[in-house]
């Protein structure tokens, strides 16, 4: 028997976790810990452990995109989405 809902839910995992494999990471992402993915005007992305309150984003040149939690190696909830 198929079950759309669960098909639906790991495809959505699989388009989360290829999609955040393009943003830089240049730290080791510790299981159960908080991330911010930004954007660069360059339209690259990074991700990275401060918050969006701490930045200046006109200055950096960046846009907050998303609160994320790492919940296994190279895995991710997405848990707040930018405005």
């Amino acid at each position: 028997m198929v079950n759309i809902k669960e098909d639906l839910e790991v495809l959505d995992e699989i388009m989360i976790t290829t999609f955040l494999k393009t943003a830089e990471l240049r730290i080791e992402p510790l299981i159960g810990n908080l991330y911010y993915l930004y954007k660069r005007a360059d339209g690259s992305m990074f991700i990275s452990l401060v918050e969006p309150i701490y930045w200046d984003f006109k200055r950096a040149g960046i846009k907050y995109l998303s609160t994320l939690k790492s919940v296994a190696p190279s895995q991710w909830d997405i848990v707040a989405i930018g405005a």
